[in-house]
């Protein structure tokens, strides 16, 4: 084979194998676990918005009406790191219920401008669905109630909404019809529901004290359940292996400690779990679970401390409810904490912190996670991950296409070896 022959096939043969390689390397994820990592904020800025979460996306619909901005419908994709504008909602409205529901997302209720002789707001009924598929909107049957103070959740693709009046309504998107359901048994002043095991369960406060209810769908009955000891009045409420938590957010009170108390279906009761640290006034707190499918089962409490009144310190606490262990873990930025912080939303096990205006967008990826499954792994000071990947990472078709050419490289190089050599046969 002469020299020339040898220097095209070398050619062609590191070219594809460095594309096929680069592409798998470029495909990897740069996520490391106990990260915090800056995202692309909101493209509209605004307050009040809804949140949802639907095939791995993140929406934020409607706002704040004082601001004229309460239509605007954008979309999270956690793959590009990019706020894509969509068709905007039909009706201006802020402060209303968002939930997810058969591949749609329905927006509930809420509060409306009106330009009287001054700017207020009042409740709406309007029920409107958007349809990502086709980023259309349609209008539904109306709330039988004019509201902005509603809570809503899913059970059995039926949507229920409960007012903090205690009064009830459930919605039949295949009927498109509003039923009124039995009523809370106590006049609520606040209310927080969550869903576990198709039961809907009420946290609220009467006249006098904090009490919960379970509501069984089946026989629509609200059931009472045992008190839950809530301290402050502002808390944090979730559910996790069958059990619900709860966290409390202490105002104007100093030298506290946060512990979540767990309540357990199977028994009817309250207990303490383990202290995790003193908190001062005004301590801040934001609190989400991992499932246990891309890191271990967990729960995360993101905030900060008041230590004096210039001084805030900000946190990241790990609670492990099976061992009833409180760790830590890298602390929030405080400048996510100083932009007004919002909501935490959870896809595929990685923390999205929005903050109030959608101005700041903070990602935290949980100790041990893994996108290729926690439980087949063991955790590692850092993750670096050349295969699956969900939501947050270089999608397959990239390394694909790399990986086509690569292979188109080495099929030139391999003809031309052929042409040489059949050639030098002939002669």
């Amino acid at each position: 084979m002469n020299k020339n022959l040898a220097s095209v096939l070398l050619f062609f043969f590191i070219t594809g194998s460095f594309i096929t390689v680069f592409n798998s390397v470029s495909a990897s994820s740069e996520l490391v676990e106990d990260s915090w990592n800056t995202k692309t904020p909101m493209n509209h800025e605004r307050r009040a918005f809804g949140i949802a979460v639907l095939d791995g996306k993140i929406y934020a619909i409607g706002g704040s009406p004082d601001s004229l901005e309460g239509s605007f419908n954008e979309r999270y994709d956690p793959k590009t790191d990019r706020w894509t504008t969509l068709t905007a909602m039909p009706t201006e409205r802020c402060s209303h219920a968002v939930v997810a529901c058969q591949g749609k997302i329905y927006c509930i209720g809420g509060s409306v401008p009106y330009f009287g002789p001054v700017f207020v707001s009042q409740g709406t009924d309007v029920v409107e669905v958007y349809d990502p598929i086709n980023d259309a909107w349609s209008t539904k049957a109306p709330l039988p109630i004019k509201t902005g103070a509603l809570s809503a959740c899913v059970v059995n693709n039926q949507i229920f909404v409960i007012n903090y009046d205690s009064t009830m309504y459930m919605y039949n998107p295949s009927t498109d019809k509003w039923s009124n359901k039995t009523s809370i048994p106590i006049n609520t002043k606040n209310l927080t529901v969550r869903v576990m095991n198709n039961q809907i369960f009420a946290i609220c406060s009467g006249e006098t004290a904090w009490a919960m209810f379970m509501y069984n769908p089946a026989t629509d009955t609200w059931i009472k359940k045992a008190d839950p000891y809530v301290l402050h009045g502002i808390f944090e409420f979730i559910v996790v292996d069958n059990k619900i938590m709860i966290c409390d957010r202490p105002m104007h009170v100093d030298n506290l400690t946060l512990s979540f108390r767990i309540y357990d279906t199977m028994t009817d009761k309250w207990s303490e779990g383990q202290t995790a640290t003193k908190l001062t006034k005004n301590a801040i707190l934001l609190v989400g679970e991992t499932s246990g499918v891309y890191a271990p089962k967990k729960v995360y409490v993101f905030g900060w401390n008041q230590v004096n009144i210039d001084t805030f310190q900000p946190f990241t606490w790990v609670y492990d409810s099976v061992d009833d262990v409180w760790t830590t873990a890298k602390p929030i930025s405080l400048k996510t904490l100083y932009s007004g912080v919002y909501s935490v939303v959870v896809v595929d096990d990685i923390f999205y912190v929005i903050n109030r205006y959608g101005t700041v967008v903070e990602q935290y990826v949980p100790v041990g996670y893994n996108p290729q499954g926690y439980p087949n792994i063991q955790p590692s000071t850092t993750v670096d991950v050349t295969s699956h990947v969900p939501s947050e990472h270089t999608p397959f078709w990239s390394f694909l296409t790399g990986f086509a050419l690569g292979i188109i490289f080495l099929t030139v190089g391999i003809i031309i070896a052929i042409y040489y050599c059949t050639k030098r046969k002939k002669q």
